[in-house]
């Protein structure tokens, strides 16, 4: 019972894993987005799936994305005080199915104290201003199984959103300079099964991207009625076999017709009941499908 047991679950893996270390990959062109604005949108589109491929049967996106920032603050008031100044970015790209592929990079905390304004106007520098610069990737990838939405001709549009925030705490007078850089790279993956049986007779079988759809066989239709059509999938050929028995009209007496390849039935030809004797009626029986001889005395007449 226990190797029974085993050989089924040797079988199903096989068959889990077989199915898919057989699928295809295809990648088309990822999208590019890249921008310097803290706040932007862009649209740009990849090639859906080809169904001439076959079925397709996943769809993995992997998308990654970096944001630096740098942050100036300069203050502009006449006492020390303190700021905390918190950042986050994040990127976001409308999905074919109606959902949004988020990349959320870290949120970012600095808490700093600064001296005085001396020179009452914004010039970033001495100690009287604070600035830093952060840098964060991020990275992630999802399976989608709506697969229709994937599915060719044409392409799929990916609409990416960038947000870049600053909030700054303070109570105090300051200038501030933020500069933001934002990129994400959007990439399709297209895993297919080929729908090819390779199988000549049936035809060339074809796929609307979710099923395979059956091929027509080949026509092997000679128009010859007395021959038998049929498909040599070793030849990859149509063979067209001659038979007789498809021209036999059951009568004797014509002759036995045959089957030509090229024009079809021809007339048999009459069995030869000459008996080389001048006094019988020779002819041909056809219940008995025998030649028959009957003697006719007046064919031995003299008039003597």
């Amino acid at each position: 019972m226990m190797r029974d047991k085993l050989i089924v679950m040797v079988v199903l893996a096989w068959l889990i894993f077989g199915f898919s270390a057989s699928a295809l990959e295809y990648s088309p062109d990822c999208a590019e987005f890249s921008n310097k604005t803290t706040d932007w949108s862009r649209t740009l589109s990849v090639d859906k799936f080809d169904p001439s491929l076959g079925v397709l049967t996943g769809v993995k996106v992997s998308a990654d994305a970096c944001a630096s920032q740098l942050f100036m603050l300069d203050s502009e008031d006449s006492e020390p005080q303190c700021w905390t100044v918190t950042t986050n970015a994040w990127l976001s790209a409308a999905m074919p199915d109606g959902t949004d592929f988020v990349l959320s990079l870290p949120e970012k905390t600095n808490q700093f104290c600064l001296s005085a304004d001396l020179d009452e106007e914004p010039d970033f520098a001495g100690n009287d201003s604070f600035r830093f610069f952060i840098k964060e990737c991020v990275k992630d990838e999802r399976t989608y199984s709506d697969l229709a939405n994937w599915i060719g001709p044409g392409k799929v549009d990916f609409k990416v959103v960038a947000k870049g925030i600053t909030d700054v705490a303070g109570s105090s007078s300051f200038d501030q300079r933020v500069r933001t850089f934002a990129n994400e790279t959007i990439c399709v993956t297209y895993y297919y099964e080929p729908c090819d049986d390779g199988l000549w007779c049936n035809g060339e079988e074809t796929s609307n991207g979710l099923i395979c759809l059956p091929g027509t066989p080949p026509d092997c239709s000679d128009n010859i009625d007395c021959t038998k059509d049929s498909c040599n999938e070793e030849t990859d050929e149509c063979e067209h076999s001659p038979d007789d028995d498809f021209c036999d009209d059951g009568k004797f007496c014509n002759g036995a017709e045959t089957c030509d390849p090229a024009s079809g039935c021809l007339p048999g030809t009459a069995p030869n009941c000459s008996d080389n004797i001048d006094c019988t009626i020779d002819s041909c029986n056809e219940e008995t499908d025998r030649c028959e001889h009957s003697p006719d005395d007046d064919f031995c007449d003299d008039g003597k």
